[in-house]
């Protein structure tokens, strides 16, 4: 179908930003799906499917297995994720198109609906290109149909003018070059720019960089009304630069001027915080949600408030102010930031345990070997869940097993029901000094987050059972040589992380992906508040990204405001000498943790 409409829109000289793709229920998942085919274009999807295997209508998925794939829709799925989900598509094609879906509160996939942007937020990283999203409620509950005909036809031309605005306003104060070519020529030939960056940054690269972002400056000249080019321009720097330097403030500021938008407030509140002192950013955030006149846009920087107050040791006014976004956000409402902000930890220290004993999870007791082999001098925390298990594992246990088995032992949490399948693969890659953990608990969908929260909880009762120190590892890992080194350079520190600077949130600060823990009581405490904190706030159900990042700074604050002294060394530039961690799409990590791997066999 994308080459069809590829053909017939190129007949009609349309570039795929001119398109809007429009359906609803299944129509809706082939709109979405669409999207991720036609980059640029606007798919438009009415109370949509977005997983065949959830669809309700059993006897269909029973012929759909019998007369088109012949074989189980599960099966077909382990091969063709892509064909059968909406998320895998966009995982896949590397792109989150822009869309809006709409729905009510009485479509039978309403909840999957609302769960779906919160689980676009795990691609963030993943994709190559991220567009605007939206989840729009309307007021009527009619249950899983589209809306009446004019009201899907009102829908579809304000995509339309979306897509391509039309010139008039106020003149922009930014001084911008001289082009002799139409508003649109300069956007396509940004575009297509753009799509040719894969961000390796050579000087061919860069030299298609700095052409789009001329385009994109001499394309907001001529359309004195056009947002649109400078909210690019503010997601193509930041993609360069990983920065919210100035010129990404002065654009989104300039964007804000022609229209609000929360995407244009939100890169307007990173650059400020960015390029200010807490003190004064929190000043210059106060005066733009003063100007704000959408006040669900001026709720969000609530969250950016509380962030200055975070960088200025005020850790209650931090809380206070997450607390009052949860309370004044507008149902319906969830953008992107949303969704780490909905797992931050409000409470205090002295609402939760710096010694939990013992250390639960959903319910569930988190116990760990009394033990250890005398050749150990640390432990490894990693965990996951199945799915994870079988497609990243064998890098991790198989780099463990050649790398530190002889000194150290992995502790590997798995939530799954099938721990001999998972005993037996570890067999098969000549696992050694590995402790398997098989971790029953009823999450539902909060699988995925809960899982990676497990290797987090486990920390405490490792550090004083065994008294060793612990080295909390993603899964999707390869160990290139012994950490020993890296254990022994740092000995006199408390705890180390990857700390990442510039104006970035709390729960961006401490990544969790790579982390150690000695055997001081301040790491200890830091430790037993992370578990009393993950106990507090993790629940079954509806997914909560970001939640173990959450619960890691929670454990930090929590020690600082109890007074205690802590030592933390960022070991952001030397952890790659001991770890190959990518980033990027499934193909591209698994491409990389390979290569890796076979330096090592």
């Amino acid at each position: 179908m994308a080459r069809h409409i590829e053909i017939i829109s190129s007949s009609l000289e349309l570039e795929n930003e001119d398109l809007v793709l429009y359906g609803s229920s299944m129509g809706g998942f082939g709109a979405l799906m669409l999207g991720a085919e036609l980059q640029g274009a606007m798919a438009v999807a009415e109370v949509p499917q977005l997983d065949m295997r959830r669809y309700p209508i059993r006897g269909a998925i029973r012929s759909l297995e019998r007369h088109v794939i012949n074989q189980e829709l599960e099966t077909f799925y382990r091969e063709h994720p892509e064909r059968v989900s909406v998320f895998d598509r966009f995982e896949e094609r590397r792109v989150v198109p822009r869309f809006k879906i709409v729905t009510n509160r009485a479509d039978t996939g309403f909840q999957e609906q609302s769960e779906f942007l919160s689980e676009l937020g795990s691609l963030k990283s993943a994709v190559e290109f991220f567009y605007d999203n939206e989840l729009h409620i309307v007021s009527e509950d009619i249950g899983h149909k589209p809306l009446p005909t004019s009201r899907g036809a009102q829908l579809v031309r304000a995509a339309l003018n979306q897509a391509a605005p039309t010139a008039h306003g106020v003149a922009s104060t930014m001084e911008q070059p001289k082009d002799d070519r139409s508003y649109q020529e300069l956007i396509d030939s940004a575009v297509k720019s753009i799509e040719q960056i894969k961000f390796i940054r050579d000087e061919a690269e860069k030299a298609l960089y700095l052409s789009a972002k001329r385009d994109l400056y001499a394309a907001a000249s001529i359309n004195n009304s056009a947002d649109w080019p400078y909210r690019r321009l503010c997601s193509l720097i930041k993609l360069w630069t990983n920065s919210f330097n100035q010129e990404i403030l002065d654009c989104a500021l300039e964007g804000m001027a022609r229209k609000e938008t929360l995407e244009s407030f939100i890169y307007a509140c990173r650059g400020l915080l960015y390029n200010n002192n807490s003190g004064d950013a929190s000043k210059l955030v106060d005066e733009l949600i003063n100007s704000t006149t959408d006040p669900d846009i001026a709720n969000v920087g609530l969250i950016f408030q509380s962030l200055c107050a975070y960088e200025s040791g005020d850790f209650d006014r931090y809380c206070q102010l997450i607390e009052a976004f949860r309370a004044n956000k507008a149902q319906g409402f969830e953008p992107y930031i949303a969704i780490p902000v909905s797992t931050v930890v409000t409470s205090g220290p002295e609402s939760l345990s710096s010694d939990p004993s013992p250390v639960r999870l959903l319910g569930v007791d988190i116990e760990v070997s009394q033990e250890l082999p005398s050749q150990a001098r640390y432990v490894v925390s990693a965990s996951c869940d199945d799915i994870y298990f079988r497609k990243y594992a064998e890098y991790l246990v198989k780099s463990f097993s050649l790398s530190c088995a002889d000194e150290a032992v992995m502790y590997l949490s798995v939530v799954t029901d099938k721990p001999d399948e998972i005993e037996e693969l570890l067999g098969e890659w000549g696992a050694k000094s590995v402790i398997l953990n098989p971790f029953r608990v009823e999450v539902g969908e909060n699988i995925g987050p809960v899982a990676s929260l497990v290797r987090f909880s486990t920390v405490y009762p490792l550090l004083r059972s065994l008294d060793v120190p612990v080295v909390v590892l993603d899964l999707d890992t390869v160990i290139t040589k012994p950490l020993s080194g890296l254990l022994a350079a740092n000995q006199n520190t408390d705890i180390c992380s990857r700390i990442l600077g510039g104006g970035v949130a709390p729960w961006e600060k401490y990544t969790g992906g790579f982390a150690i823990f000695n055997t001081t009581e301040s790491a200890k405490t830091v430790a037993g508040y992370i578990a009393s904190a993950a106990d507090s706030v993790a629940r079954p159900g509806s997914k909560q990204w970001w939640i173990d990042q959450n619960c890691f700074e929670a454990g930090i604050r929590m020690v600082h405001q109890a007074g205690h002294d802590l030592s933390i060394t960022n070991v952001m530039s030397v952890r790659d000498q001991f770890c190959v961690m990518p980033v990027g799409s499934g193909d591209a990590k698994l491409h990389a943790l390979r290569a890796a791997l076979n330096t090592l066999a």
